[in-house]
């Protein structure tokens, strides 16, 4: 396991998720579904929510989120993570979170070959965005995305949380998470194993 930090959003209401894949980026650009409204659910009331793969097209969206005051020491912005994922490129997806057909938010998946397990790294949502329920829904597509087993057949998903980071760590366990017991300087482990036949 390797520990980086991340800030979701609390919980807020109901959320819906795509995953836009970056394999399916380019067609779906052209389709112009980049432009897919987002925002509430005319049927549902609830909040969309999209996760796109970062890529040349939206980097810099992802270079222009801010962190609010106080969480730097909770999550790394993402010109960090993208250089990490440059280096892992070939054993993870950073993805823009959006809403409304704005990236309000940026998180990385990666495999852990060596343990085996899927990682969440880096969760963050944009100050101006927290408290909209982004960041529950984005983890509901992450955990989506992860059945898929993209890089490797691990049930086994893993992710760290700052000790004083009480909202992030509530809504993980709201989510299935339970803290492993290990512990690296200021960062707890979280980890769940998807249930069997919740994979594909």
């Amino acid at each position: 396991m390797r520990f980086d930090r991340e800030y979701p959003d609390e919980v807020n209401g109901t959320t819906h998720v795509s995953v836009i894949r970056r394999e399916d980026w380019t067609e779906n650009r052209l389709r112009g579904s980049e432009e897919r409204p987002g925002g509430a659910d005319n049927e549902t009331g609830s909040t969309m929510v999209e996760l796109r793969a970062i890529t040349e097209d939206n980097f810099i969206e992802a270079f222009n989120l801010k962190l609010a005051a106080g969480q730097e020491r909770f999550v790394s912005h993402p010109i960090r993570s993208l250089a990490q994922a440059y280096v892992y490129r070939d054993q993870c997806q950073p993805f823009g979170i959006y809403a409304e057909g704005r990236m309000v938010g940026y998180v990385m998946v990666i495999y852990d070959y060596d343990v085996p397990e899927y990682d969440i790294w880096h969760m963050m949502i944009d100050e101006a965005e927290q408290g909209r329920g982004y960041g529950s829904a984005a983890l509901d597509g992450l955990i989506e995305y992860i059945k898929k087993k993209p890089f490797g057949d691990s049930d086994r998903v893993a992710l760290t949380c700052h000790k004083d980071n009480s909202i992030a760590r509530g809504l993980y366990e709201r989510k299935g998470f339970c803290a492993t017991g290990v512990e690296d300087e200021d960062e707890v482990e979280l980890a769940m194993t998807l249930a069997p036949g919740q994979g594909g």
